[in-house]
């Protein structure tokens, strides 16, 4: 077997195959601020959605791996590529998701929970606002 190849970034995929765990998705608010949802989740063979988290993060630059190495999601929902197709984002990075014991939504366990949806306009609102210090967080 060959060595998975070097991504390179900004990367602009168009399905939710082409993302790894721990992705990171920087949004800039109407201020100039910036905040990053990051990859969570990924179900196999899915290509249209993926969860995503609000990292507890904002600057006034994009962030780095360095800057969001322990920011912690915020809020998680089921999202769609079209953030990426439609919203016009990138991935930027990548680093190991600090999530642990959070609710995980992919598998047998979650059967019969509630789960939060942000269609990819929604999504990009969620940052933007929180960018822009307007969800209260």
């Amino acid at each position: 077997m060959g060595e998975r190849q070097q991504r390179v970034y900004p990367l602009a995929p168009t399905s939710a195959t082409a993302l790894t765990i721990g992705d990171l998705i920087p949004v800039q608010g109407a201020t100039g601020t910036w905040a990053c949802l990051q990859v969570l989740e990924l179900a196999p063979r899915k290509r249209k959605t993926f969860i995503a988290g609000l990292l507890d993060w904002r600057g006034d630059q994009p962030p780095s791996p360095d800057d969001v190495t322990s920011a912690a999601p915020l809020r998680r929902a089921l999202t769609g590529i079209e953030v990426f197709t439609e919203g016009g984002l990138t991935v930027t990075g990548n680093v190991p998701p600090v999530d642990a014991g959070q609710e995980q939504w992919f598998g047998p366990s979650y059967i019969g929970k509630r789960t939060t949806v942000w269609g990819w306009k929604a999504a990009i609102d969620q940052v933007k606002r929180h960018a822009d210090r307007l969800d209260g967080a």
